[in-house]
């Protein structure tokens, strides 16, 4: 587009023609990165064109001036513009101190004259440095420049605007999505910290070359403490909800109508409340249901959009989280029928190879992955249940077949923990002769309660007998205590009240028991029972 913008003739003479008439200052000069520069202004040109008044409107805009490139502000060096905003432009510059490239925003000189605006420049990246997310464009620095012009240093995100990028080409559903997804999720983040952008739209969302969508542009965003006193609509009016068209006080639910709207864009190719006249459009947004209108229709995205675009706060999503969620097994419903194949980066050919494979497998895949959920979500609970619920979960952990790897990787072992998970391998029939030995050690200083959990997990079962020969090996070392012979003792006499070993130990057993205060043996004495009478009577 740029390069025709700037090769034809005609269309040269035509914008030139209609910056003579309106003082638009639509440079054809070619600077560096000017395809994206051209194309916005282009963009913008025909939303001026579609618009009836735009035209005027951009004819009282006052010529605004631009740094140049090699152009110094402070230590940086500009090597390009950007883009612009009402408040200010944004150059591509390079920081020789930290040998990188960052992006400057830098107000039009008719702004930041008073300290009013500049404090609300400077407010701008406070509630951006604010916020800690990778889907949030981090601030760097404010620099306050001798010549009162006052920076905002960001890290410079190599892309293009949503906006530019659905204005270049329609965006596939898939990747459009999966964008709005990124979104939700980092407005989310800024969400829980109280924090309310006021402003979403396609321009203010960074694409880079890897697909990871960038949230950008807060000079509206407020806190929620502040909404109660802050009644200004704010914002951009085709995303504007009804609360801010009403000039009421504003929360998240806010910003999760702007998302909708931006999603019925990117889906349906038009804006759901397409009037161009501001006061057309305000009454839309208070009182239409949104246009839907597209040749591929697809319930799941409208009940997604419609949600999102209730004029009720009450009835939208409560939070931008659960409509990423949304978004996410709209997504995975696709991925798994193959219909849709991602054509867009690197995930061109890793999105047939996806699909093809989905579509020989699907049914073993989905599969699978319930299952992986169930393993997961068993293996945490007996990470930190209670020793007598320990028995029914590893029961049901066995039911799952689980692999060693598996029991190992799915979730992180606690220390403390570390009985249970080599209690499951043995009880699954995965296991080695460190496990049980390990298991062994640990029983030696256990409590009455988790030998009774081992026990109840292994009676009856074929791995009984191996930690029950591992038990009776060691009550016959001369060099065992009291403590780790009781011990054992109690874990043997729950697995194998018959085995050849009690004859060898009862005496010492004995000697033990009398030994030991009362207090100490009171619990052990019940899980001796099954062998009491029979093996230590004398």
């Amino acid at each position: 587009m740029s390069n025709h913008l700037q090769a034809c003739s005609s269309c040269s003479a035509t914008l030139e023609s209609i910056d003579s008439q309106t003082k638009l200052n639509i440079s054809t000069e070619v600077r560096p990165i000017s395809h994206h520069l051209v194309e916005e202004q282009f963009g913008r040109l025909i939303d001026w064109l579609q618009d009836p008044n735009g035209l005027q409107l951009a004819a009282q805009e006052e010529p605004r001036s631009r740094l140049q490139p090699n152009d110094k502000i402070g230590r940086f060096s500009i090597c390009g513009e950007l883009g612009s905003g009402g408040f200010g432009r944004v150059y591509l510059a390079d920081d020789p101190l930290l040998n990188r490239q960052v992006a400057i925003k830098v107000p039009h000189e008719s702004r930041c004259t008073n300290e009013d605006e500049a404090v609300l420049f400077i407010q701008e990246a406070r509630n951006a440095a604010a916020l800690e997310h990778p889907g949030i464009v981090p601030i760097y620095d404010v620099v306050a420049e001798k010549s009162s012009v006052t920076l905002i240093v960001m890290k410079y995100v190599a892309g293009k605007s949503l906006a530019s990028l659905q204005k270049i080409s329609p965006l596939e559903n898939v990747r459009a999505l999966g964008l709005i997804r990124q979104v939700a999720l980092a407005i989310h983040s800024a969400h829980e910290l109280g924090f309310v952008h006021r402003d979403l739209k396609p321009g203010n969302i960074l694409v880079d070359e890897q697909d990871a969508a960038y949230v950008t542009d807060f000079g509206l965003g407020v806190f929620l403490s502040e909404t109660q006193l802050n009644e200004t609509s704010g914002g951009t009016p085709f995303y504007m909800s009804p609360e801010q068209v009403h000039r009421s006080s504003i929360d998240r639910r806010s910003d999760i109508w702007a998302l909708g709207v931006m999603i019925a864009e990117l889906f349906h190719g038009a804006r759901p409340f397409p009037q161009r006249k501001r006061e057309e459009l305000f009454q839309a947004i208070l009182s239409d249901e949104p246009q839907l209108t597209t040749s591929t229709q697809d319930d799941a995205i409208n009940r997604i959009i419609r949600r999102c675009l209730d004029k009720d706060p009450a009835n939208r999503y409560p939070t931008a989280l659960e409509l990423a969620q949304d978004i996410e097994q709209w997504l995975h419903r696709k991925t798994l029928t193959g219909i849709q194949k991602w054509r867009y980066g690197w995930r061109r050919n890793l999105g047939i190879l996806v699909g093809c494979a989905v579509l020989a497998g699907g049914g073993l895949y989905t599969r699978s992955m319930a299952r992986n959920s169930e393993l997961r979500s068993v293996l945490q609970q007996l990470e930190t249940a209670p020793s007598d619920q320990v028995p029914k979960l590893v029961r049901q952990l066995n039911s799952l077949k689980p692999s060693i790897d598996a029991i190992d990787s799915t979730i992180e072992w606690d220390e403390d923990c570390l009985w249970k998970r080599d209690l499951t391998r043995i009880a699954s029939g995965n296991c080695t002769d460190a496990d049980c030995n390990r298991l062994c050690d640990y029983l030696e200083k256990a409590s009455p309660e988790h030998i009774a959990a081992v026990n109840q997990t292994l009676t009856n079962s074929s791995q009984a007998s191996i930690l029950a020969n591992l038990q009776a090996d060691r009550l016959l070392r001369p060099d065992l205590d009291d403590s780790s012979r009781l011990n054992l003792a109690v874990g043997l006499a729950g697995l194998d009240r018959d085995h050849p070993v009690w004859n060898s130990i009862s005496a010492s057993l004995c000697k033990t028991i009398v030994s030991t205060p009362l207090f100490s043996t009171g619990p052990w004495m019940p899980l001796l029972d099954p062998v009491g009478s029979k093996h230590l009577a004398d």
